[in-house]
């Protein structure tokens, strides 16, 4: 390009040019051969500058170098674009990789929180509850399930009213269950979206089923199932995390379990009947010998203390029948009971603790209030263990108050209101009954109520007031057994 023009300056040209074609090599070849107009020239950005009148080789020289300028200019751009991509590939890697992190730290802090669950209060609800809220933090996750054939068990956790999961606990009702099921320990999953259509009122079929067996000593116990939106898509990461929250929930049910047998079985109502049961041979060994001396002839003296003797014999026999009675039960029968009766019986086993305490017991009783129940003998030890555990949180020198009575709808309804002493363990807002509820005793008195057909609630009115209440049906052939009047 020259710079004198016929209609302008060839400087303006050259940055338009300049601005239109990053890759352009221009040389201006002019007269003027002035030093500013050099330096005014390159300072737009010539190349080079030659000078007329030129000669051939002076030109080519000049275009060799524009031409190998322009190509070094086209390689630079081509690479400087390459790294532009490469950066902005690795930071989406970058991203992704520190995406993964952030999710794996946040499912495993998820894990860790439903570990602490169960070391601070168990229960099915609680358990169940916090699976359902951990897993939604991630994933849109309608349902989460697990069904025990075995022992007759359905759990489920579904979305509630504001927000918070609804537990559904259907103990002994699975219904279709096959003897082999039963056995075994499976379940099929049409037997599974049976019972998930039936006790959770939602489709299984709209939505999206992930199903972990559960095994334990090489049998399987228990089937955790979880579902999802339709739509949803899990990856092998999701899996896995899902596969740990189900293992997890089914060992702690299934350790639970196991606790509260051990806590049946070994409890001090039944090592007291093992006791008991060894007093018969002494205590018949000692009325067979009052009665071999009383047939001889001794003195009025001795024969009236041969009589105290046989008197207090026959005493402790029916002590030792009744609280046999108290202790075992007869499953899977029904029975006539009197609540009011297996309430004093627990006052009167509970007798030293309550006058050691100076506690006063208020009763307000209608004892025309039988009831027909299905495996009714066990409530006796669990009012004995409701009142036991009252008797161990109330305050010292602090009342009872038992009622009963008869409701509406062909029910006896038992409460049991005292205040609680004070103590680390009730400090925190609402902490009263979740602690109460989280004691074996209550664990065990809820279920073997459950199994006669009703129903055992914790109520709540201020902190520190203590308030169970038993719902009972009055004749639970009506309801088919148990389970259905307790729903």
């Amino acid at each position: 390009i020259d710079l004198a023009l016929p209609d302008g300056n060839g400087l303006s040209v050259l940055a338009e040019l300049k601005e239109a074609a990053p890759w352009f090599v221009p040389i201006v070849l002019t007269g003027d051969i002035r030093p500013e107009s050099i330096i005014e020239t390159l300072r737009v950005g010539a190349f080079d500058y030659l000078t007329k009148p030129i000669d051939s080789m002076t030109l080519r020289a000049a275009m060799v170098r524009a031409i190998e300028h322009h190509t070094a200019l086209r390689e630079r751009d081509h690479f400087v674009k390459l790294l532009r991509e490469e950066r902005e590939q690795l930071k989406v890697r970058v991203e992704e990789a520190t995406e993964d992190i952030r999710l794996y730290a946040a499912r495993r802090n998820s894990l860790l929180r439903l570990a602490r669950i169960s070391t601070d209060a168990f229960r099915d609800e609680t358990l169940f509850q916090g699976l359902f809220a951990e897993i939604s933090q991630y994933h849109p996750l309608a349902c989460a399930v697990l069904c025990a054939p075995g022992q007759d068990e359905f759990l489920a956790a579904v979305n509630g009213d504001g927000g918070k999961p609804r537990v559904v606990n259907a103990e002994g009702q699975l219904s279709g269950l096959e003897a082999k099921a039963r056995h075994e320990g499976t379940v099929t999953n049409g037997q599974l979206y049976q019972w998930v259509r039936e006790y959770t009122v939602i489709d299984p079929e709209a939505l999206v089923s992930i199903v972990f067996p559960q095994s334990f000593w090489g049998r399987t116990v228990c089937t955790v199932a979880f579902f999802f939106d339709k739509g949803f898509r899990a990856d092998s990461d999701c899996r896995e995390f899902l596969g740990m929250c189900a293992h997890f929930a089914a060992t702690e049910w299934q350790e639970a379990r196991l606790f509260l047998h051990a806590t049946q079985q070994a409890s001090l109502g039944n090592i007291a009947l093992e006791m008991s049961r060894g007093f018969i041979q002494g205590l018949t060994a000692i009325r067979t010998a009052a009665d071999y001396v009383s047939e001889t002839e001794v003195p009025d003296d001795a024969a009236e203390g041969l009589t105290i003797i046989s008197e207090n014999v026959d005493q402790l026999q029916r002590q030792i029948q009744e609280f046999g009675k108290l202790c075992t039960s007869h499953p899977n029968t029904m029975e006539t009971v009197h609540i009011h009766q297996y309430i004093e019986q627990a006052i009167d086993l509970l007798a030293m603790a309550i006058r050691n305490r100076g506690i006063v017991i208020d009763k307000d009783y209608e004892t025309d209030c039988p009831c027909l129940l299905l495996n009714g003998s066990t409530l006796a030890r669990t009012f004995h263990d409701l009142l036991s555990c009252a008797v161990r949180t109330v305050e010292a020198g602090g009342r009872i108050k038992l009622s009963l009575r008869e409701q509406k709808d062909d029910a006896v309804l038992f409460e049991m209101n005292y205040d609680r002493m004070p103590g680390p363990a009730f400090d925190r807002p609402g902490a009263t009954m979740d602690a109460l509820g989280a004691y074996p005793s209550f664990l065990l008195a809820q279920r073997s109520i459950r199994s006669c057909g009703g129903k055992l609630v914790f109520g709540h009115e201020r902190e520190g007031l203590c308030s169970v209440r038993v719902v009972l049906p009055r004749n639970a052939l009506k309801y088919g057994g148990a389970g259905d009047f307790s729903n």
